[in-house]
């Protein structure tokens, strides 16, 4: 859910381009130094990025419009959304620019936050790219929403994410002889039946990786969200593998339906802790996808959030709640 201002070139400070971008053309590193915020780190990262890159803002000169198409909330961040333009208005590119103003004097900072490399500012830009283009313009209602909020500043205007999650009830728990599931439970009980039935050297579990996932490659790594340490961690194809093989229970929670794919939310439960997995199922192939075809799917299930959500949620239902 996002709230976006009107289209506007230069008006108010709210809603004109932030002020850097004078200081940008006019390279001054040292007024853009000081509406840098400290907050989350941004000053400090401006002063190591302006002494690394000396000449960071030499081609800002050739800048001559700025256009806001519109503002986004975050938290208490405001998302600006501008197109840049050059000599004779060719246009050049859009940008998300955040910027935050600081009660009470309502000084306003501009910030890194959605430069910072954090799976919940990607998932956030991804998510404005896609209003932009309009595919996440759907009024339909969903069942689950998820919440994100930047790492600094309040819990207000959040990231809310819509979907439907078809939660199994009760859930369908594969131990070592299987059990009866839909057709996306019995795609990841294939593989991990056939992993248990021999798969005792490297050779063996490629082979059964090579069978049992789409266009398998040996290169690609294997997402999981590990409980101990509260973030996503990448196996590769044979830890996966090998942790699956020698899991003691593998419990799925539910599954999310998309048109070609399938997303099975499951938990693993190994020697070494807790794990969740989202396996991505191709339903025209019967085979598990080694991640997501869907990229803006893959970048939330790496994010703690969701997996907050799913274990909210499996408590819940644990103590009897609705």
């Amino acid at each position: 859910r996002f709230q976006a201002a009107s289209r506007c070139a230069f008006c108010t400070w709210s809603l004109k381009p932030p002020s850097y971008y004078k200081y940008a053309r006019e390279n001054n590193v040292k007024k853009i130094g000081a509406i840098s915020l400290a907050l989350d780190g941004t000053d400090v990262w401006m002063a190591d990025q302006i002494k690394d890159i000396p000449d960071k803002f030499g081609g800002f000169i050739k800048l001559q419009r700025v256009e806001v198409n519109a503002r986004y909330y975050w938290g208490d961040y405001s998302i600006l959304n501008v197109g840049w333009f050059v000599k004779n208005n060719q246009f050049v590119a859009r940008w998300n620019e955040s910027t935050l103003c600081v009660s009470p004097s309502q000084r306003c900072f501009v910030s890194k936050l959605l430069l910072d490399g954090t799976e919940e500012s990607s998932l956030f830009s991804s998510s404005v790219n896609l209003v932009e283009k309009q595919i996440l313009s759907n009024p339909r209602t969903y069942r689950d929403r998820i919440n994100y909020f930047p790492a600094n500043g309040k819990k207000t205007n959040p990231l809310s994410l819509e979907l439907d999650i078809s939660w199994f009830s009760p859930p369908v728990v594969l131990k070592g002889g299987g059990a009866s599931a839909g057709k996306a439970e019995n795609i990841v009980k294939k593989y991990v039946s056939a992993l248990r039935a021999g798969s005792d050297t490297p050779e063996k579990r490629a082979s059964i990786n090579s069978k049992n996932f789409a266009n398998f490659s040996p290169a690609t790594l294997q997402s999981v969200y590990s409980h101990s340490d509260a973030k996503a961690m990448f196996f590769t194809s044979d830890s996966f593998a090998t942790m699956l093989r020698d899991s003691k229970e593998i419990v799925f929670y539910g599954v999310i339906k998309g048109d070609s794919e399938y997303y099975l939310i499951s938990r693993v439960n190994t020697v070494n802790g807790m794990y969740s997995i989202v396996f991505p199922c191709d339903l025209s192939s019967s085979n598990i996808l080694q991640q997501p075809k869907n990229e803006f799917m893959s970048l939330l299930f790496r994010t703690s959030s969701f997996y907050s959500y799913i274990s909210n949620h499996v408590n819940q239902k644990q103590k009897g709640s609705p």
